[in-house]
């Protein structure tokens, strides 16, 4: 809080610097801005003038260049019409020379149709005589052709005829020939046939042979084989045997491994419970000191900040170095005493206990001084000079208190006539008043006692932890120990199993490999008669195939015989077949030789036929042709002669019509002249009004450039400052200067404010109210501090008198519990135990109980039933103990 207060007090003089350079930065920037204002206005002001003045002149400018462009139009008129007339005259004369052209073309082309006709013509005449020459020697060709087609046609019939007795015996030897090759391939194919079933048989002889020599021989090697597997047999039984001897010691040495590995396994376990004993024992003596630590260091600082001395003494005491070495202390810190005479001394000396000791009368009115300046309340004062005014012996804690240097007197005074009653239970005044003892919270004398007695636990308690730590280094080193011979035990049993698998699987594999030699005995004796008998089938077979082998020999031999004879009729018929295949295409030839000339014949009449109808048409053709051309040339002549008069007409007018072209060229010639002239006069006026048109531009241009400047000038100003430039320029005050300062002060104080940062606005009044804020919370510090020092106090003292009423009814509830546990059991024995008898209020409560017949161990180890009478026996304790208002 107090820096975020530290914070703001930095924010506020940063946010008050700011508004220093905004203040003055506005009144420079707006005066920047009303000069600004009145120079754009000026420029305004001259631009419309110059404006006025262009627009006086560009009436008159436009209406010249109207005037120009007028004149202009009558001149581009006047000159398109030339143009036309003379593009009129141009393109009669062109339509005059194509026309004189084309009827030159004309008379050219009439005069050479004229002499193509007189050659086509005798052209004609000559063809049409070859016409005729060829029709007469078509029609002698035909008259011959037709004798020489009835000679062959009776060639054809005698040689057709012939043919025909030719292909009659040819068929009859070829039928002969059929049968005599059937009969032939019949043989073959029955030889072919034994003789494949005697190469079967030869062929089973050779292998039935190879088989009685490789079964000879496996026969031998199998009754060899047999009697080795016998041998091996024998062996392998007696490796079994071997093998089975040595697993068997193995297991035995591996057995007696194992146990040596659980006697150091149930070793290590004691020696890790025992460990585990030691560790909880060091740890209960650890708490321990740190408890008795804690509550030392606990009332050692109540003792430093004198809790429990009155308000009055205890403010004495932190001024005291204002008033030098006169304060000599509390009355209390000059007392010692034990725990047991402590309560009883406090009762004695009672408020005294609080009185301050100081060195003499002087002192006491230094104090007293001080007393009604502060007024911290009741204080009492001892001065040990004089010292008390009435002296006393004795009083009836002499031997138990012990008293420092100047504060004796004072106690022996304090404590002179009073008598202790009852044990301590009671208080006989000096004045004769009796003081009833009763409970009450510890004072500066019992505190001080606790903390010496609990010095004392402090100093056993580190040589219990001491014990404690040495017994459990001891069991760590016999553990160590252990679990050396554990593993070494273990390492030893690993290779006794080790050893003992080995030889189990050693015996396993004897074990098999002496069945696999009576199985392979057994196989080779199976083989042997297995290969006896196949040798005695073979040899029965092999007598069969010779008997067989003869019998077919003999048969193949008659069949060879037999074949021969058939294959020479065969040969023999075939040759006349082939005699008789001649003669037939011998005659064949002939028949096609004849039937080819008579063909020929026939073509050739037919040719000439239609050589001579051709000729003969196109003789008529070439007639009709020639009175056709003749026709044409007499009109062709006419034609030329019209074309000539024609002719002649047309090159008169082609003179006319050149001399009007060249003067239509003349006046478009002068017609482009006063165009030219136009033109230029267009251009001179067009010229200036674009001058004025470009200044007037110009002009509107600069003027909208000011006020877009001027516009944008105020629309920044606003912006920045978020008012109406109206209301900024009426609360702005003049500054004085020239434009380039103001605009240089105002880049200045730009950049200082942009330097400074953001700054909170809001910082002046956030400063204040966390101000406020910080004093409310120093004070709720103050009192917070104040309550929990006592709430401390308070803790303390219902943590003393809960742990006694505690102790208390504990106490009553296991004095109760022994008693119902005998009773439902009818005897044994039975308690209630604190885990932590240090800390009651925390520990764990432990049951433990021993029914007649039983050791004690814990109620988990019990039956069901005994847990269940264990559980009511308590149960019952505590209502016996503090009844329950209700059942």
């Amino acid at each position: 809080m107090q820096t975020q207060v530290r914070s703001l007090a930095r924010q506020r003089g940063k946010a008050e610097r700011y508004g220093k350079m905004i203040e003055e930065r506005f009144g420079i920037a707006l005066t920047l801005v009303r000069r600004e204002l009145e120079d754009l206005d000026i420029a305004l002001g001259r631009l419309g003038q110059r404006a006025g003045d262009l627009a006086g002149a560009l009436p008159a400018e436009r209406t010249r260049l109207a005037e120009a462009e007028h004149e202009r139009e009558a001149r581009v008129q006047a000159r398109h019409s030339a143009e036309a007339r003379r593009t009129e005259v141009e393109r009669r004369l062109g339509d005059a020379k194509l026309e004189v052209g084309r009827l030159e073309g004309d008379l050219a082309l009439s005069a050479e149709r004229l002499r193509n006709a007189g050659q086509r013509r005798a052209t004609a005449d000559m063809r049409r005589e070859q016409e005729d020459a060829r029709a007469a020697e078509a029609e002698r060709e035909r008259i011959a052709a037709a004798a020489e087609c009835a000679a062959a046609e009776r060639d054809l019939a005698t040689v057709q005829r012939e043919l025909e007795g030719r292909s009659t015996l040819e068929q009859e030897g070829r039928d002969g020939l059929l049968a005599q090759r059937t009969a032939v391939r019949e043989l073959e194919e029955d030889l072919q046939r034994r003789a494949e079933a005697l190469r079967a048989l030869e062929g089973e002889r050779a292998a039935l042979e190879r088989e009685r020599g490789e079964l000879g021989q496996q026969l031998a090697q199998a009754s060899g084989e047999r009697a080795a597997r016998a041998e091996a047999e024998w062996a392998a039984t007696a490796q079994m045997t071997a093998r089975a001897r040595e697993a068997a010691a193995r297991a035995l040495a591996a057995a007696q491994a194992a146990e040596g590995l659980e006697r150091t396994r149930r070793r290590v376990a004691e020696l890790k419970e025992q460990e585990t004993h030691d560790r909880a024992a060091q740890r209960q003596a650890d708490e321990a000191l740190a408890q008795v630590t804690a509550r030392r260091d606990a009332l050692a600082e109540l003792e430093r900040q004198r809790v429990g001395l009155a308000p009055a003494a205890q403010a004495l005491l932190r001024d005291k170095a204002h008033f030098g070495d006169v304060i000599l202390g509390p009355l209390s810190d000059f007392v010692r005493t034990n725990r047991r005479d402590a309560q009883l001394a406090e009762q004695l000396l009672g408020e005294w206990l609080h009185a301050v000791l100081v060195r003499d009368d002087a002192a006491v009115e230094a104090v007293r001084q001080w007393h009604q300046r502060t007024e911290p309340g009741p204080l009492v004062l001892l001065p040990c000079a004089p010292g008390p005014r009435r002296a006393a012996d004795g009083h009836p804690l002499a031997d138990e208190l012990r008293v420092d240097g100047p504060a004796a007197a004072w106690v022996r005074a304090l404590l002179a006539g009073h008598e202790v009653l009852d044990g301590g239970r009671a208080l006989r005044r000096a004045n004769g008043a009796v003081f009833l003892a009763g409970a009450a919270a510890g004072g500066p004398l019992e505190r001080r006692a606790e903390i010496e007695g609990l010095a004392h636990e402090l100093g056993e308690a580190e040589t219990r932890r001491a014990t404690a730590a040495t017994a459990l280094q001891r069991t760590l080193n016999g553990l160590a120990t252990a679990e050396a011979e554990f593993a070494a035990a273990g390492a030893t049993a690993e290779q006794a199993r080790a050893q003992e698998l080995e030889a189990g699987a050693l015996k396993g594999d004897a074990e098999r490999a002496a069945a696999h030699t009576q199985r392979e005995a057994a196989d080779a004796t199976t083989q042997v008669e297995r290969l006896s008998g196949r040798l005695a089938e073979v040899e029965t077979r092999l007598a069969t195939l010779r008997a067989e082998l003869e019998r077919h020999e003999v048969e193949r031999v008659r069949l060879d015989e037999r074949l021969g004879a058939e294959r020479a009729r065969l040969v023999e018929l075939e040759a006349q077949q082939e005699a008789a295949r001649e003669q037939r295409v011998h005659w064949q030839v002939e028949a096609a030789q004849v039937e080819a000339h008579l063909a020929a014949a026939r073509a050739r009449a037919e040719r000439a036929t239609t050589d001579a109808a051709e000729a003969r048409r196109q003789g008529t053709s070439l007639a009709d042709e020639m009175g056709t051309i003749d026709h044409d040339v007499a009109a062709q002549t006419a034609q030329q002669g019209e074309w000539t008069d024609a002719l002649k007409e047309r090159g008169l007018a082609l003179g006319a019509l050149d001399s009007a072209a060249r003067e239509a060229a003349v006046d478009v010639e002068e017609a482009d002249a006063r165009l030219a002239e136009a033109e230029a006069a267009l251009e001179t006026a067009r010229k200036g009004l674009d001058v004025l048109g470009a200044e007037e531009h110009k002009l509107e241009v600069e003027r909208t450039e000011i006020v877009g400047r001027k516009r944008g000038l105020v629309e920044r100003v606003e912006a920045e400052w978020r008012k109406p430039l109206e209301q900024l320029l009426a609360a702005a005050p003049e500054v004085p200067g020239d434009i380039a300062w103001l605009r240089q002060e105002d880049d200045r104080l730009r950049a200082a404010i942009d330097a400074v940062g953001p700054v909170n606005a809001l910082a002046v009044d956030e400063h204040g109210e966390e101000t406020k804020r910080l004093e409310f919370l120093m004070t709720q510090r103050d009192d917070l501090v104040a309550a929990r020092q006592s709430l401390q106090q308070a803790a303390r003292e219902i943590d003393h008198t809960a742990k006694g009423m505690f102790l208390e009814s504990f106490g009553k509830v296991r004095e109760h519990f022994r008693t119902v546990f005998q009773t439902l059991f009818g005897g044994g024995e039975c308690d209630v135990r604190l885990a932590n008898e240090d800390a009651p209020l925390e520990s764990e409560i432990e049951i433990h109980a021993a029914p007649r017949g039983k050791r004690t161990q814990r109620i988990h180890l019990l039956s069901s039933g005994e847990r269940t009478l264990v559980a009511v026996s308590l149960l019952f304790a505590i209502f016996l103990t503090k009844p329950s208002p209700f059942c």
